[in-house]
């Protein structure tokens, strides 16, 4: 069994002593604070060569924002870490997409055509209620520090979001995370021989096809429930990244199946009914079955009596979906 250790922020890989890097943004992702309609956000890039001056934040209500660095930490990996700090307070509540563009990418990703030429440009949502709400304070999912990854058994790699989780009112918060479009032009999601798929903030991958630096986006939707069925949107917090893959990675060993849907989901594509299949170890009385879009908006629920039930889906719009029955997960496509 092979152990190797994989930083996919910083992004380099090290083998027998060296590590690789190259020119260009590495990794980037955005903090949020939200109080009194007062929103307070740092964007973190780790970068490759001279510090940037500045950046373009837009808040999402018709105001634009230059901002520039106020700390730069000159990582002993040999990349920057550059911090832009913002603080911008809405007129009126609502769902605002706050985001900026950044230039350029580290040369040579294998699943973003020309990535040295490309830029980002990340979006992030909050949720800004009235400054009189109960729900007014609030700090979105923080990623912290350098993701760690590992590569656990033969071929297959493991790396994690590493997030900063704040619970608040009584701990009713709760995350959905996806693997999602890295949001430069070009971009391709990875090729594999097995599998790629995200388990809550964790993202597996078996057996990459080829070697090279690819880039990854993990998303994490933020939602303030009384219940499963009762679900506030808060926000969503996306944190783009590198992973080297090294020639020592491509293997061929069989290995048991990760468990990334514990619902069996079917027919899968569905078109008009999907039938939700409960694991046999637990009792189907009123637990609640909770159909999320890939946005992470709540888009059905329904009450479970059997092992086996039948839902109506014709009229959701076609697309991916995940299907939650209490710790229990699914996906399905519907066509």
């Amino acid at each position: 069994m092979k152990y190797l250790i994989i930083l996919t922020c910083g992004l380099f890989l090290f083998f027998e002593g060296t590590f690789v890097m190259a020119q260009g943004i590495w990794a980037a992702d955005m903090t949020k604070k939200v109080s009194n309609q007062t929103v307070t956000v740092n964007v973190r890039i780790f970068r490759k060569g001279d510090v940037k001056d500045s950046i373009m934040l837009d808040w999402g209500d018709g105001t634009t924002e230059v901002i520039s660095p106020p700390a730069v930490e000159f990582l002993s990996i040999g990349l920057n870490l550059e911090t832009y700090f913002g603080i911008h307070v809405y007129e009126e509540p609502g769902i605002y997409e706050i985001s900026f563009r950044d230039s350029f990418l580290v040369d040579g990703v294998v699943n973003i055509e020309e990535s040295g030429n490309k830029s980002i440009h990340l979006v992030d949502s909050l949720n800004v209620f009235h400054g009189d709400s109960l729900f007014d304070y609030n700090d979105a999912p923080e990623p912290l520090g350098i993701p760690a990854g590992s590569l656990q058994n033969e071929g297959r790699m493991v790396f994690f979001y590493n997030l900063h989780q704040t619970d608040i009112l009584f701990h009713r918060e709760k995350w959905l995370f996806e693997l999602a479009p890295f949001p430069s032009e070009g971009y391709t999601f990875p090729e594999y021989t097995d599998s790629l798929a995200n388990y809550g903030a964790t993202v597996y991958w078996d057996r990459p096809i080829t070697t090279g630096i690819y880039a990854f986006n993990l998303k994490a939707s933020e939602f303030l429930n009384f219940a499963w069925h009762d679900s506030t949107f808060l926000s969503t917090t996306n944190r783009l990244m590198m992973v080297e893959i090294d020639s020592s990675l491509l293997v061929n060993n069989i290995l048991q199946p990760i468990p990334i849907d514990q619902l069996t989901l079917f027919p899968n594509p569905a078109t008009d009914l999907l039938t939700i299949s409960l694991p046999k170890d637990i009792k189907p009385h009123q637990r609640e079955a909770h159909i999320y879009d890939m946005a992470g908006k709540l888009v059905m629920t329904k009450v479970l009596n059997h092992f086996e039930t039948e839902v109506s889906i014709g009229n959701l719009p076609s697309g991916l979906y995940q299907v939650r029955v209490e710790e229990f997960v699914g996906r399905f496509i519907k066509i």
